[in-house]
């Protein structure tokens, strides 16, 4: 995952994936979309906050596809 703030608040997010997780069901809340592999997206808010969101979407994601793969 990547989250790059282009502007003030204004965050460029980069979510790539493998072992189970789809790429675009992470970014797709923040208006993004893409691949299994790859995707997307372009939001508004605190890029820490971004972050830590995708990041929890990715530990629910991976509890749901495998409970031990989750820390």
């Amino acid at each position: 995952i990547v989250v790059r703030e282009t502007a003030p608040h204004v965050c460029r997010i980069s979510v790539r994936a493998d072992k189970g997780l789809q790429a675009y069901k992470i970014a797709e809340p923040f208006g993004g979309g893409g691949h299994a592999s790859a995707a997307g997206a372009v939001t508004e808010g605190d890029p820490a906050e971004i972050r830590a969101v995708l990041e929890q979407r990715c530990i629910d994601d991976l509890q749901a596809c495998d409970p031990s793969q989750a820390q």
